[in-house]
């Protein structure tokens, strides 16, 4: 099964993208994240992103799956670029104040913490985000 997934990997990344693929695209991404194959998803989103560059849900999914493959710098990077495009996006100030942690950033992972309650008091991940900077 798994064999099957990498030929179509390796098959759909000979597709040139397009507009109409991005969706595609985006979609074989979340499928690789969804398996755990965080490089793999990552390349779909990027290919995607070569098309749609300023889709913010593409930029945040590229960082997420970069965070998810021990690449904090990297994701760090993606979610400050999806921030500057939306900047009440939710999702990117919680990835990017763990991806903060990744990188030892502890002081800039607090204040994206509590940007993130002023935004979304009630985010179910909160606490559990306070405490892994309380913790270190």
């Amino acid at each position: 099964r798994a064999r099957n997934r990498v030929e179509a990997l390796e098959i759909l990344s000979r597709i040139p993208a397009t507009r109409r693929s991005v969706a595609v695209l985006s979609a074989m991404g979340s499928s690789f994240y969804g398996l755990d194959m965080f490089d793999s998803a990552s390349v779909y989103f990027h290919r995607a992103l070569d098309v749609d560059s300023d889709n913010v849900d593409l930029i945040f999914k590229a960082g997420t799956s970069v965070l998810a493959a021990e690449d904090g710098a990297g994701a760090i990077l993606l979610l400050v670029a999806a921030l500057q495009r939306d900047p009440n996006h939710a999702g990117a100030m919680k990835y990017l104040a763990l991806a903060y942690m990744e990188v030892g950033q502890f002081e800039k992972a607090k204040e994206m913490y509590q940007r993130l309650l002023r935004v979304k008091p009630d985010d179910p991940d909160a606490e559990a985000i306070r405490a892994r900077i309380e913790g270190r």
